[in-house]
């Protein structure tokens, strides 16, 4: 089981970025200037399809979003930047889906809130249903499912899908090989019994339909239109990568139009959409404003309605800002502080991490480096996430030198020791954390040289082990807590970039993953959670919030556990 843990490498890199990133703007009959003062293309056509000053809420089509460069790509079988999961979202469309709840922010402001409490609910799918004996999976497609291109979503399109998953041995591979489905054995004994119906067997571990259902619901399982995608095949790329890259091709609400590396992206409505058709926006274009500063000033203004990738203390500098809101909502993401076992012999002492817990100035880095936008971690995963597996009353770490000290001395670095501690140096709230912690933790003994590397640099350093110690975020797409446990901590998985090492932990956790009674579950999670107090894996920091920069104007926003927004949902209402 420990092998296919391992695909949980490409859902780590949702959790590269916690400032997660929803973006827009507003139409105006002026042409707005970009950070050069030329004119670019975006906003002709903003100006073009919105008629102008002339506007009124009814007629606003075109939403806008500002963001600071093009992603890579939106294919979800290859692609982890953060920035395009909002694309994703819009482009494709799952089997299944989560039911939301409203709630009201602070602010009085009220969102629509995906509650991950809720059982799911068939959403491209007419009905799923497992057989407990024989393990298959019976799916009914719902009939007249069709892409922008004309094509309609039958069984072909999900044995594509599954033998790209399996020939890419990437994210859809991960998330069938969670519910228990071996893509890499037959097609998980996928059988098509006709156009819209069809079946695929759990060939190894036996999840219940729960689990499945909820792999579909988070789009790991979506479906691409192959009729469209096999026309963009060729000996060098027998997957249409590169086709679907910029184009995703699946059955969303809406589809690619455009794609103009480092200047923009358009998503136009799916004219040919199943479900219902975006709110107001039928337009929705990407923009690509490099620098912060221009983005806020165009967001100020009103020529763009959501500015995508603010710092925390961009963000706090706009509260209260005319014309503008800030979305503040409670997510699953961490950061947490590893601590490399093979480079630094200290750290496979426990009590020396038990000992750096007591000296993180949670506190501190909650005010000072996020500006309130994040929270003192008091429980070992996020309380979204099952704060259940560790209760705040038993919490050990709190901020206490003293205690740090003693623990400190009760090994044989009671001295202290050196390290070299790294951050991003493309993240300021990275640098105020580490100057946090390192101030702190020479307090006791241990003496930071701090070091700051580019992202690139960094990010091939901490996948390759090679960083002693250094700051880390990361989220999950799931609150069942025992799938989050093994992807940050599991034993011999790839995030584990401690190379912390508890098969006892292991062990409870797939375990624990099967048990459906709820005080049999609440037990082991018990047990796991000591276990991730008395030999802690990591320095645990702060809960950070998702928090993004919107127009006061725009009306039903929501929010995925994901950390995604359905575009299709928003609404605009004229402030007066």
């Amino acid at each position: 089981m420990k092998k296919f843990y391992s695909f949980l490498i490409i859902i780590l890199v949702v959790s590269m970025t916690m400032s997660l990133m929803l973006m827009g703007c507003e139409d105006k009959s002026e042409v707005a200037e970009t950070s050069s003062g030329e004119t670019t293309a975006t906003d002709k056509a903003v100006a073009e399809t919105t008629g102008g000053a002339s506007d009124t809420s009814a007629e606003k089509t075109v939403l806008v979003i500002g963001i600071s460069n093009t992603p890579s790509g939106i294919d979800i079988d290859i692609e982890g930047d953060p920035q395009t999961f909002e694309i994703i979202d819009a482009v494709y469309d799952g089997g299944t889906e989560r039911k939301y709840t409203e709630m009201t922010l602070e602010d009085g402001y009220k969102i629509k809130y995906e509650d991950e409490s809720e059982k799911g609910m068939p959403w491209m799918f007419e009905s799923y249903e497992l057989d407990p004996d024989s393990r298959v999976i019976t799916v009914k497609i719902k009939k007249g499912t069709k892409s922008a291109y004309g094509n309609e979503l039958t069984s072909k399109d999900f044995e594509w899908t599954y033998k790209r998953n399996a020939a890419l041995k990437a994210i859809g591979l991960f998330a069938l090989q969670c519910t228990g489905v071996e893509l890499t054995q037959n097609l998980g004994d996928f059988k098509i019994i006709d156009d819209y119906t069809y079946q695929i067997a759990q060939n190894k571990i036996k999840y219940p339909i729960d689990r499945w259902e909820l792999m579909n619901a988070n789009l790991w399982c979506a479906p691409w239109d192959s009729t469209e995608a096999l026309k963009h095949v060729t000996d060098e790329d027998p997957w249409a990568s590169e086709w679907i890259g910029v184009n995703g091709g699946g059955f969303g609400p809406y589809y690619i139009t455009e794609w103009t590396a480092g200047q923009q992206i358009i998503l136009e409505a799916n004219p040919n959409y199943w479900g219902n058709k975006p709110a107001q926006f039928t337009k929705v274009i990407y923009k690509v404003i490099p620098e912060n500063a221009n983005r806020i000033a165009a967001l100020k203004e009103g020529t763009i309605d959501i500015a995508a990738g603010l710092t925390q203390r961009e963000m706090a500098e706009l509260k209260g800002t005319e014309g503008v809101r800030i979305v503040d909502v409670t997510g699953p993401a961490f950061l947490m502080l590893w601590m490399n076992r093979e480079l630094v012999p200290a750290f496979k002492d426990p009590k020396v991490i038990q000992a750096i817990n007591c000296a993180i100035p949670r506190d501190d880095i909650s005010k000072l480096a996020y500006y309130g936008f994040a929270k003192p971690m008091t429980t070992v995963v996020p309380k979204m996430v099952g704060g259940g597996v560790t209760k705040e009353s038993e919490w050990p770490f709190a901020y206490d030198l003293d205690k740090a000290k003693q623990l400190l001395s009760e090994t044989q670095y009671a001295e202290g020791f050196d390290v070299v501690m790294f951050y991003d140096a493309s993240y300021p709230t990275y640098e105020t954390t580490c100057l946090l912690i390192k101030e702190s933790l020479e307090k006791i003994g241990i003496k930071i040289d701090l070091q700051k590397a580019p992202s690139g640099v960094y990010d091939s350093q901490l996948r390759n082990r090679e960083l002693q110690m250094f700051v880390y975020p990361t989220t999950t797409w799931s609150a069942e807590p025992f799938m989050p446990l093994l992807q940050w901590y599991g034993v011999n998985h790839f995030e584990n970039y401690g190379n912390w090492d508890n098969t006892e932990f292991d062990k409870l956790v797939e375990d624990g993953s099967l048990i459906t009674d709820e005080a049999e579950r609440e037990a082991m999670l018990g047990k796991v959670g000591k276990i991730l107090l008395e030999d802690p894996p990591v320095g645990y920091i702060v809960e950070t919030n998702d928090v993004i920069a919107i127009r006061e104007e725009i009306q039903n926003w929501n929010w995925e556990f994901e950390h995604n927004c359905k575009l299709d949902w928003l609404t605009w209402q004229e402030i007066k």
